[in-house]
């Protein structure tokens, strides 16, 4: 039966073992923050998605105007004939709500109709 001495770590050892421990739990803790932010990151990308999604789908789609590129009013329509585009004016005339407007599109009418 031998006797042996207890075991004695060195003091420099002691030392890398202490750095050690505490290089892994910074480690650790620098896992858990780059994960929390990959995280935030995901919802706030989410949440800045939907909030495209919403105003293209507000502005109906793309418009080429670079002074507002999501759009001020629907495109007006090409008309294949002059009866189809009088009576889109008619149109126009009976369902605005504005009297200034409503002048405008009747003038605009009267003028079309005078280039006859």
């Amino acid at each position: 039966m031998t006797v042996t001495e207890p075991s004695v770590i060195p003091p420099e050892e002691a030392t890398l073992r202490r750095k050690l421990d505490r290089l892994q739990a910074e480690l650790r803790q620098y896992k858990e923050l780059a994960a929390s932010q990959a995280e935030r990151l995901h919802i706030l990308q989410a949440a800045n998605e939907g909030a495209y999604r919403d105003q293209y789908d507000a502005a109906a789609g793309p418009h080429l105007c670079p002074a507002s590129p999501f759009g001020q009013a629907a495109p007006t329509p090409t008309f294949e004939d002059r009866d189809e585009a009088m009576a889109w004016l008619d149109a126009q005339i009976r369902i605005e709500v504005d009297p200034t407007r409503r002048a405008a599109w009747r003038l605009l009418r009267d003028a079309t109709k005078g280039q006859a």
